[in-house]
Formats: C-alpha cells, sequence, structure tokens
C-alpha cells in the first residue's frame, strides 16, 4: 500500500490549474477510454446477461438485470467513497517538489 507521503514523492503537485483539451489531452483520453469500457460493460449486461440467467441459471431477465444494477451500484459507491478519502487525504498533505 502507498502511503500519501510516497505518492506525493512521485507526484508533482502543484497549485497551477491549466484548461482546455491540448493541455489536459491525457486526463480527456483516459475519460474518453473509462467511458468506452463502461458503454460496453452496459452494452454487454443488458444483451448477454438476461439470456445467461434464464438458460444457465433459471432465473428471470429481470431478476438477473436488477441483481447486477444493485451490486455495480453498491461497488461503484464503495470505490467512490475510499477514493473520495483518499483525495481528501492527499489534499491536506504537505506538497513535496
Amino acid at each position: 500500500m502507498v502511503t500519501a507521503h510516497e505518492f506525493c514523492i512521485f507526484t508533482k503537485v502543484t497549485k497551477h490549474r491549466t484548461t482546455g483539451l491540448k493541455a489536459n489531452w491525457k486526463q480527456f483520453t483516459l475519460l474518453v477510454l473509462v467511458n468506452a469500457f463502461v458503454g460496453g460493460m452496459v452494452g454487454m449486461e443488458r444483451t448477454l446477461l438476461p439470456e445467461i440467467a434464464q438458460q444457465d441459471f433459471q432465473i428471470s431477465a429481470y431478476s438477473a438485470m436488477l441483481s447486477f444494477i444493485v451490486v455495480f451500484g453498491t461497488v461503484k459507491a464503495i470505490s467512490n467513497y475510499f477514493a473520495g478519502s483518499l483525495a481528501n487525504h492527499l489534499q491536506k498533505s504537505p506538497s513535496h517538489s
């Protein structure tokens, strides 16, 4: 596990922010990639999951989709909580240049 101090050593933390796609193309590319994967996951969930649920597990498509949505939402909420906590912790720690 990487501590906040170790993280700050390997990342340059500055207070200067730049705007625009040209300056932030790496972050924008990552955002597009993440959205593509989420879109693909939702597409697979809507097409494959009901079929697999009915054939292999003999449960209705509605139950399978509902359980997938509940699990996905729960995991996303937990991940967001820990990511927010880490961001707050790193924001409060002193920057090391």
